[in-house]
């Protein structure tokens, strides 16, 4: 068919082969047939199979975090109109899409998404990209890729088993404690100890793991690291322990010990005195070494007490033992008094003697406890000597002006433990210090003849007593 007025020929041709080109070549002559245009010819490629993707090679399939993949594609033939929205790339971005050899090849990065653990992944293309004959696409899809850009996670603490005090305050006296956590198998956990910088390495294992050091740590900080199988590295994890292997011996000793002696541990006070305590440490009291309790109750007479600590790291502190006497009773004392003058009776001879001895006996007292005498108003003071006995020194004139005849002996007694009682007594005695007088000598006969007797009657101001003969003269006569 041909419509050559209006340009228009139309021929039939053998189809070439696929990949072939078809070239056609033409001239015009006009109705005279004696001219004729010059040659002129056109040619095409036969072009009909749609573009197809051979391969997608990706330089990392296992992705962890940090890393990026170059994904190379290349296709059966150059290719257009390919640009990101054609790949879908899950759990991660793509980004560079591009091609050095006109379209045949291209290039394009895969960045992973964050924290993202993602084992099973696929590119796929999709079939809207041409050749260059217009040809569409095909779709198709590249190899498995794995993404683990999760940071692996794990818990760090001190064993109970090694924390001999508290479970809870991360104080032990244990230098080569086991520190132990949970975990996901297979990753690998780092501990850098304190002191020491000992590095110890384990596999989480049942979601377990633990490690004892060999080497005795101080206080401070332990750090952890976790890596997965991937290699992707944990957030360090820290904990702080403190190390206590040392307790000090308890201080023990009596409160007061009171009496006479600071030191002989007799006392009437059973309050203990302990010192070189830690803070917080638990004090324990035994009577016997064996049997330990919060508390410590005397009883009268001899005691033992022993007294330990435990400080907050289980530290058991070498133990401290008192034997102390407790006496809490009073002494009951007994007092006498010797006759004054030796016969309670101030004379004129006793009353010219500027003082008077009181003396006396006591019971159930030490030597140097206080006797006071009241007299006439007054106090006199002395000591009980070490044979139990007083003896106080009175002014006379206060004895011979005192109204009572009286004096009281108070002796106040101290037991070796400090305990005090005191015994009053009385005593009375008499004053007669004028000297009796005669105030007659009468005799029955005034005239007296051979083998007369006669009577001589004496009167006295008052009665005397120790008169005999022997006080008696008598002129001429016996």
């Amino acid at each position: 068919d041909s419509d050559i007025a209006n340009g228009f020929v139309l021929a039939n041709v053998d189809k070439p082969a696929e990949g072939s080109s078809l070239t056609v070549s033409a001239s015009l002559q006009d109705g005279s047939g004696g001219n004729a245009s010059a040659l002129g010819s056109d040619s095409a490629l036969l072009d009909t199979v749609a573009p197809a993707l051979t391969s997608m090679v990706m330089d990392k399939t296992t992705l962890k975090i940090g890393d990026t993949a170059v994904v190379t594609l290349t296709f059966s033939e150059k290719v257009e109109g390919l640009d990101l929205s054609d790949l879908v790339a899950p759990s991660g971005q793509l980004s560079n899409l591009l091609s050095s050899d006109g379209g045949k090849t291209w290039t394009v990065s895969f960045t992973p998404s964050t924290a993202l653990d993602a084992p099973t992944n696929v590119i796929r293309l999709a079939s809207t990209f041409t050749d260059l004959v217009n040809n569409p696409g095909t779709e198709a899809s590249g190899p498995n890729y794995v993404v683990d850009t999760k940071a692996p996670s794990f818990t760090l603490q001190l064993s109970n088993a090694s924390n001999s005090g508290s479970t809870s305050d991360l104080l032990t006296n244990d230098d080569t404690p086991t520190l132990s956590g949970t975990g996901t198998d297979g990753d690998t956990i780092e501990v850098t100890m304190p002191g020491t910088g000992e590095i110890l390495k384990t596999v989480v294992s049942g979601g377990v793991w633990q490690v004892t050091p060999t080497q005795g740590m101080t206080s401070g900080t332990v750090t952890a690291m976790a890596k997965d199988v991937n290699g992707n590295p944990s957030t360090p994890v820290s904990l702080s322990l403190t190390i206590d292997k040392t307790i000090a011996t308890p201080g023990l000793s009596l409160l007061c010990d009171s009496g006479s002696s600071a030191g002989d541990k007799i006392s009437n006070n059973a309050s203990l005195s302990l010192s070189n305590l830690e803070t917080g440490a638990v004090v324990e009291y035994s009577t016997n070494g064996s049997i330990w309790t919060s508390s410590f109750t005397p009883a009268e007479g001899d005691n033992t007490v022993t007294v330990r600590q435990t400080d907050a790291a289980g530290n058991v502190a070498v133990s401290s033992t008192l034997n102390f006497h407790l006496d809490k009773k009073a002494p009951t004392p007994t007092a006498t008094v010797s006759p004054i003058s030796g016969d309670n009776a101030m004379g004129p001879t006793d009353a010219s003697s500027a003082t008077t001895s009181i003396v006396g006996e006591v019971t159930d007292a030490q030597e140097g406890d206080k006797v006071n005498i009241y007299v006439h108003g007054k106090t006199f003071t002395g000591t009980v000597d070490a044979s139990g006995h007083y003896s106080v020194e009175v002014d006379t004139a206060d004895l011979i002006a005192d109204s009572d005849r009286s004096i009281s002996v108070v002796v106040f007694a101290t037991d070796a433990a400090g305990n005090t009682d005191k015994v009053s007594v009385d005593q009375l005695y008499s004053v007669d210090i004028t000297a009796p007088t005669v105030q007659s000598i009468v005799v029955s006969k005034t005239s007296l003849k051979a083998a007369d007797a006669a009577s001589v009657t004496i009167t006295f101001s008052e009665k005397v007593t120790a008169l005999d003969l022997s006080d008696i003269s008598a002129d001429n006569g016996t």
